[in-house]
C-alpha cells in the first residue's frame, strides 16, 4: 500500500454513482486490511472478480464503507456466468484460497503464544507487516464473496418470483424464498453459543453464579471447583476473540464468560434444550431446502444462484471469523508498538501500514494530533495499491458532498428483501454502533445499516430486524432465521426514513416496513 496525497480530490468528480453502504465499529488499520485484500489484483479472481476502489469514512471508531455498485454487479454477473457453465466452479475457487487462509490463522496462533514484550521496534514492525500481508492474501477472496453476495439477492428473488408465478405459488413466495436461502451450516457465533450452553448445562451447582461480581464468582470457582475451572478456561482459550470487531480487539476473559453463563441461568431457558435447538437448525433448513427444490425443479440459472449462495454463506462466515482473529492479533502488536513509541493504542489504529512502518523505523510519521483529528473525522480513498487520507474539516466537507449524491426521499413505507417471515410491530431503535446495543429493549425493532456478530445480544431482545444493506447471506438474514423473528434487509433507506422511537411494522412475509406513528 502506497500513500498518494491528492488521490481523493483527483477522482472525486467520478463519485456521482451508486455506492453500496456498510457501517461498522471500525478503525482504519483494521478495516483497510480487508480493503487491501479486496483491491489486490491476482489471477485467482479472474478479470471479472476485482474491485478497483473503495471509500471509507471514520468518526470516533465508527466506519462507513462504500463499495462501487457497478463493480458489485460486474463481479456477480461474472461469477454466475461461470458457475452456470461449469457446475462446481465455486468450490474449486474456494479451495484455491485454503492455503492462504490456513497460513494466516497459524501465524495469528503463533503470535498469541509469543512474548511480544521482548520484541524490538524492528521486530514489531516486521510482525505488523507480516500480519497485514498474510491478512491481505487471505482476504483477497473478499471481492468475489462480497461482489456475489451483495449483487445477486434481488436477482435470486426475481428469478424465484417468475418460477412461482408460473407454478401458481406467488401468494406464498416468502415461504419459498426463505427456505431456499436459509443457511445449512452452523455459524461460528452459533458454535460458540452451543458450546457455552452445553458448558452451562454441565454446571451442577447454579448457586455458584447467583451472587457477587463476575470476577468474584470466577475467583471462587478457581479456588474450589477445578473441573469447572478447566471448562471455562478451555472455552476462553478457544473463543477469547468472539466479541471483537473492526475497532476492538480486546480479548474476552474467564469473568466475561462467567457473566454470560449467569445470564443463561437468569434467562430461565433450559441450556441443554436450547443448545440442541440451535444445533439442529441447519439440518432442518437443509431438509426443507431439499424438499422445496424437489417440488420446484428450478432451471439452471436459479439453481446456480441457490448453490453459490449456499457455499458463500459458509465462506463469508469463515471470513468474519478471520476478521475477529485479525483484530485480536493486531491489537497485541499495536500494544507493543504503543510501548515502544509513546502513541496510545487508539492513536495507532488511525495509522495506515506505511506510516506505522515509518514510525517503528524512527522515520517521519503522523503526529498524535493528526491521529486524533483522523479519529474525530477522516475520509480514506483506496484505489488499487494507493491510498489517500483527508482529516478534519476538509474530510467533513468532502463527505457532505459525497453524501449529497446518495440522498433518499423521506417516505412512510418502503420495501426490502424478506430475510425471514413473520410480522412484528414495535418501537424502533436506530443503532449506529455496538456501543448502543444496551438501548434495544425486549420487543423493540432493531434498525441498522447492517448487523455484525457483536450485535447478537441486542438481536436476541428484538422483535424484528430492519437493515439498509445486506443480502440473503448477510449476518442479519442468518441470525433472524436462527432466532425466528421477522427481518427485512437491503431496504437502502431504513436508517434515514425511520427515526429512533417511531412505531413501526415489519412484515417479513412481503419485505415491507411501515412507519405507523412518528415519535412526538
Amino acid at each position: 500500500m502506497n500513500l498518494a496525497p491528492g488521490l481523493l480530490r483527483r477522482h472525486f468528480p467520478s463519485f456521482n454513482r451508486p455506492w453500496y453502504h456498510q457501517r461498522f465499529d471500525a478503525c482504519p488499520l483494521f478495516l483497510l486490511a480487508v480493503s487491501e485484500g479486496e483491491l489486490r489484483h491476482e489471477p485467482r479472481k479472474r478479470a471479472w472478480g476485482q474491485f478497483d476502489h473503495h471509500v471509507a469514512v471514520f468518526e470516533n471508531d465508527h466506519g462507513d464503507w462504500y463499495i462501487d455498485q457497478q463493480e458489485i454487479d460486474r463481479i456477480a454477473s461474472g461469477m454466475l456466468a461461470v458457475e452456470v457453465r461449469r457446475r462446481g466452479f465455486v468450490r474449486s475457487l474456494m479451495a484455491s484460497w485454503k492455503s492462504d487462509e490456513k497460513r494466516f490463522e497459524v501465524f495469528c496462533c503463533e503470535l498469541w503464544h509469543t512474548d511480544l514484550a521482548q520484541w524490538s521496534a524492528k521486530e514489531t514492525g516486521k510482525g505488523i507487516r507480516m500480519l497485514l500481508e498474510l491478512a491481505a492474501r487471505a482476504y483477497s477472496s473478499s471481492s468475489i464473496i462480497d461482489g456475489f453476495a451483495l449483487g445477486t439477492d434481488e436477482q435470486t428473488q426475481r428469478e424465484l418470483n417468475v418460477l412461482l408465478t408460473e407454478r401458481g405459488l406467488s401468494e406464498v413466495r416468502h415461504r419459498y424464498f426463505t427456505a431456499l436461502t436459509a443457511p445449512v451450516t452452523p455459524s461460528f457465533i452459533n458454535e460458540e453459543q452451543i458450546a457455552l450452553l452445553r458448558l452451562a448445562a454441565s454446571v451442577k451447582n447454579r448457586r455458584l453464579f447467583s451472587r457477587g461480581s463476575s470476577a468474584a464468582i470466577w475467583k471462587n470457582i478457581r479456588r474450589a471447583h477445578p473441573v469447572l475451572t478447566k471448562l471455562i478456561e478451555a472455552h476462553t482459550k478457544r473463543y477469547f476473540w468472539i466479541r471483537n470487531n473492526y475497532a476492538d480487539g480486546e480479548p474476552m476473559t474467564p469473568p466475561d464468560f462467567v457473566r454470560e453463563i449467569r445470564a443463561i441461568f437468569t434467562s430461565g431457558i433450559n441450556p441443554r434444550h436450547e443448545a440442541q435447538a440451535i444445533a439442529s437448525t441447519p439440518q432442518r433448513n437443509r431438509a426443507e431446502k431439499t424438499r422445496v427444490l424437489r417440488t420446484l425443479k428450478p432451471g439452471p440459472k436459479l439453481t446456480a444462484l441457490i448453490r453459490v449462495n449456499e457455499s458463500f454463506t459458509g465462506w463469508q462466515d469463515a471470513r468474519k471469523k478471520r476478521t475477529f482473529l485479525f483484530s485480536a492479533t493486531a491489537t497485541m502488536l499495536l500494544k507493543r508498538a504503543s510501548q515502544l513509541t509513546g502513541y496510545t493504542l487508539g492513536e495507532l489504529k488511525y495509522f495506515v501500514e506505511p506510516e506505522l512502518s515509518a514510525l517503528l523505523a524512527g522515520k517521519r510519521a503522523p503526529t498524535r494530533a493528526e491521529c486524533r483529528a483522523r479519529r474525530h473525522a477522516s475520509m480514506f480513498y483506496h484505489r488499487g495499491n494507493s491510498i489517500d487520507v483527508v482529516s478534519g474539516p476538509k474530510a467533513v466537507a468532502l463527505f457532505k458532498r459525497f453524501l449529497a449524491f446518495q440522498r433518499k426521499e423521506q417516505v412512510e413505507d418502503f420495501r426490502g428483501l424478506p430475510a425471514n417471515r413473520g410480522v412484528a410491530t414495535g418501537i424502533a431503535r436506530v443503532i449506529k454502533s455496538v456501543q448502543e446495543m444496551h438501548r434495544v429493549k425486549a420487543g423493540e425493532i432493531l434498525v441498522a445499516v447492517m448487523t455484525r456478530p457483536d450485535y447478537v445480544s441486542a438481536m436476541k431482545r428484538a422483535a424484528a430486524i430492519v437493515t439498509n444493506e445486506g443480502g440473503i447471506t448477510s449476518h442479519a438474514a442468518i441470525v433472524s432465521r436462527e432466532l425466528r423473528i421477522p427481518c427485512v434487509i437491503g431496504t437502502k433507506i431504513a436508517t434515514e426514513v425511520i427515526h429512533d422511537g417511531d412505531l413501526v411494522e415489519v412484515n417479513g412475509n412481503h419485505g415491507v416496513v411501515k412507519v405507523l406513528k412518528r415519535k412526538a
